[in-house]
């Protein structure tokens, strides 16, 4: 597995019901996303579950899930140290966060049905995250993040797949 840099996003294609009908409804390959950041010269996945916004190290995270992920990167860099320190901190900002069920299962159900957004905005919606949220909002100047579609997310022409 190629070197992992802050702002890598790790999407997934887990395993279950759930994950399935994620893919189905929302027309998209993988179900979940997290987004790498190096703390301690430590990669780290960050991640929005049922728990809550979470971090844990990639080599705990990624272990055995070489087939069933699909890594992407900016096509802008985050190497500068400067850029990168600021885009960790937003990123870790948000961990102990909540989840947001309703987001995901109202919110987004309904935007992928029927192609409306019925969810509240940008302030209302930042105290909590489903993970497509909370990878968009650490990308916040690029994507209206409180109404993302994970499929736009997904193949944004802002990241290329390594």
């Amino acid at each position: 597995m190629e070197q992992l840099k802050t702002g890598d996003l790790i999407f997934f294609k887990s395993k279950g019901v759930l994950p399935r009908l994620i893919r189905k409804i929302a027309s998209i390959e993988y179900n979940h996303v997290g987004i790498i950041i190096n703390n301690w010269g430590t990669p780290f996945v960050n991640e929005a579950v049922g728990r809550g916004i979470l971090a844990q190290p990639a080599s705990d995270r990624l272990k055995g899930r070489e087939r069933d992920i699909l890594i992407r990167r900016p096509i802008d860099s985050i190497d500068d140290e400067y850029i990168e320190k600021d885009f960790a901190l937003r990123a870790n900002s948000a961990l102990g966060k909540r989840y947001d069920f309703k987001g995901l299962f109202v919110n987004q159900l309904i935007l992928q049905l029927f192609g409306k957004w019925h969810g509240k905005d940008e302030k209302k919606e930042s105290d909590k995250f489903y993970c497509y949220e909370y990878a968009s909002w650490c990308y916040q100047e690029y994507f209206t993040w409180w109404k993302i579609n994970p499929k736009e997310f997904l193949n944004s022409d802002l990241f290329k797949t390594i």
